[in-house]
């Protein structure tokens, strides 16, 4: 991805979270290519009173099995009530979730007792 378009996407995230009333600041080191940009987060949050460091990627294109995946946890929260949730994993990686920005930004909203 050029660094214009990484650029844009973590103002555009961060955009989503302020609008939110949460902070997040883009840290101005995602397309650095330095030792900095391994150690630094894309985006900088406090959400909910819980700091978090999000690493932000745009792709044109991702798995047909990752969409499908989310689309069965969302029909099934949808019937069973709770969020959609997906959890990921390859082998000697850990588990990883993967939940569409607004249904964490809700869930988190939830936690937070709003």
């Amino acid at each position: 991805m050029s660094g214009r378009k990484g650029r844009y996407y973590e103002n555009e995230f961060a955009k989503k979270l302020k609008e939110r009333g949460w902070s997040a600041r883009v840290t101005g080191f995602g397309q650095a290519g330095n030792d900095a940009s391994r150690t630094e987060p894309d985006v900088e949050s406090e959400i909910a009173g819980i700091p978090f460091c999000f690493e932000v990627k745009f792709r044109q294109s991702m798995s047909s099995l990752l969409w499908s995946a989310v689309e069965q946890a969302q029909a099934a929260a949808h019937t069973k009530g709770g969020h959609p949730a997906v959890i990921l994993r390859t082998r000697r990686r850990p588990h990883l979730v993967v939940m569409e920005l607004d249904d964490f930004l809700e869930l988190v909203k939830e936690v937070q007792g709003g």
